[in-house]
């Protein structure tokens, strides 16, 4: 009998979990054919500001937030495993999910919902290449351009995720990486986080997560208990997409479903199970989640997970909690093989949107002196609590800031700060995402509801000459959320 290898490339949702170590002996049948999956989801929420009357001139006006998945595969690209040799593809693309576009009042828009897909006859590379015997490198990137969105109503303007994201992230969105193996699996994953940033104010969040790995498998029972273990992951991502839908999503929004690919006919069956869960299910009541029975032809079959009532009740309130998959397949004229899986479900995406309370306001921003250590005093309206500092250390010797004896300021992220747009500086505002760190930091002496007071820290007073503030300078004062745009006059409370 000859030795073969067939080879599999996969992004299940459990991608994280190692296999058993491969048997090296195998049929032909099985000689020269490979397997590429890449799966994901992104979800992300922003909120809108601008002008609704003389009394609210930066208000909110409206919030936008939206989830979509994405799965591919493709199969028999490659001829065979080489060291140094490359693999890729162009894959069929399925993508999921929904958009919801609401506004504070009826006057500034039409609110809409959405149903993200996939255009048709979608496809979208992704590829890597084999670096050793137990390296493997893969990348691939999610697939903007095959977004097809359907929107109700028809002609609205839900027209898909707004893409303007700051990703904190080098390599962000994209899932890029080298896998490490000693027993054929190789396997790389990306958990990755953006900020939509209007007017240096960050006005929603984005979360991504990708996953991808590589699988070399030797012969025919090997690759029908790879192809169950696949399933089951398949089936983890489909139940997490099902349980944040139930808990956010719009209903008409598609989820996604796993598949199998066994070469052969045969019939499949399974069940899920919710593992440590007893307080979820009333007593004597089964814990069964979903069921599975069907036919499976040779070639790709989708597989129907069908939820039972106690299924949906318990996905309805899950969080990242453990199900146990059980799965059988039985090909024809041959014994059946079996897989039993414990996956965690993926964490629920947090919710998005902006920092500050969107009604707060600022009114007015007065600058006193000296000009050598100026303060300010910025008058206002549900202003918020004091934020925490971000980052938590004062700047003093961080990220290219000059040690400053004495530092006892701090910046806050985006949700404090002063900045002079035409000076080219700012003071209090920390945004990793743009390598910027204010080493002129801010010192808070008062905050409440309807007043901050700040000056700046020992930085700027050792500095001042190369940050002068003169009279009619135009300078942004943000405070959670809330900004307002003067131009500055010592000893005078201005508010434009």
């Amino acid at each position: 009998m000859s030795v073969a290898c067939w080879v599999l490339l996969s992004v299940a949702g459990g991608a994280q979990h190692a296999r058993a170590a491969r048997s090296v002996t195998g049929r032909a049948y099985f000689a020269n054919r490979s397997e590429l999956e890449y799966t994901g989801r992104q979800r992300g929420g922003e909120d809108f500001y601008g002008f609704i009357s003389p009394t609210k001139p930066n208000a909110k006006t409206g919030h936008l937030s939206w989830e979509y998945w994405w799965a591919m595969d493709c199969h028999d690209f490659s001829p065979g495993l080489r060291v140094g040799s490359q693999f890729g593809c162009d894959a069929p693309v399925r993508m999921g999910g929904w958009e919801e576009l609401t506004f504070t009042d009826p006057v500034l828009g039409q609110d809409c919902t959405a149903k993200i897909t996939n255009r048709p006859n979608a496809r979208w590379h992704m590829g890597g290449r084999v670096k050793y015997v137990t390296e493997a490198e893969l990348s691939a990137s999610p697939p903007y351009a095959e977004i097809a969105v359907i929107p109700t109503p028809a002609g609205s303007n839900c027209n898909g995720p707004d893409e303007a994201i700051k990703w904190k992230e080098e390599d962000a969105p994209n899932i890029k990486g080298v896998a490490q193996s000693s027993h054929g699996f190789f396997a790389i994953s990306a958990v990755q986080h953006g900020q939509y940033i209007s007017r240096g104010v960050v006005r929603g969040h984005v979360e991504s997560e990708s996953e991808m790995a590589y699988e070399v498998a030797y012969n025919e029972r090997d690759w029908f208990r790879l192809m169950l273990e696949n399933a089951a992951d398949q089936a983890e991502l489909s139940l997490s997409v099902s349980r944040d839908q139930m808990n956010g999503g719009v209903a008409n929004s598609n989820v996604p479903e796993p598949s199998v690919r066994p070469g052969v006919s045969g019939t499949l069956s399974g069940q899920g199970t919710a593992v440590g869960a007893a307080r979820h299910f009333a007593s004597g009541a089964s814990a069964t989640l979903f069921t599975i029975h069907q036919h499976v032809g040779p070639g790709s079959t989708t597989v129907a997970l069908r939820l039972t009532p106690a299924g949906r009740r318990f996905l309805a309130t899950a969080g990242a909690v453990k199900i146990r998959i059980s799965l059988t397949f039985k090909p024809a004229h041959r014994s059946a093989v079996s897989v039993q899986r414990v996956v965690s479900l993926r964490p629920p995406l947090p919710s998005s949107g902006s920092p500050g309370p969107p009604s707060g306001q600022i009114t007015s921003v007065k600058l006193l002196g000296p000009a050598t250590n100026p303060s300010f005093v910025v008058k206002g309206t549900d202003l918020g609590p004091k934020p925490a500092p971000d980052r938590a250390q004062h700047p003093s010797g961080i990220n290219s800031c000059p040690v400053t004896p004495g530092d006892n300021g701090y910046d806050y992220g985006t949700n404090l700060y002063i900045a002079f747009p035409a000076k080219n500086w700012s003071g209090g505002r920390y945004q990793p995402s743009l390598n910027e760190t204010d080493c002129i930091d801010l010192v808070v002496t008062k905050f409440t509801q309807s007043e901050v007071d700040f000056h700046f820290g020992p930085f700027y007073v050792a500095h001042s000459k190369q940050f002068p503030i003169a009279n009619g300078d135009e300078a942004q004062v943000v405070v959670n959320g809330a900004e307002k745009t003067v131009h500055m006059k010592y000893g005078s409370a201005v508010s434009g």
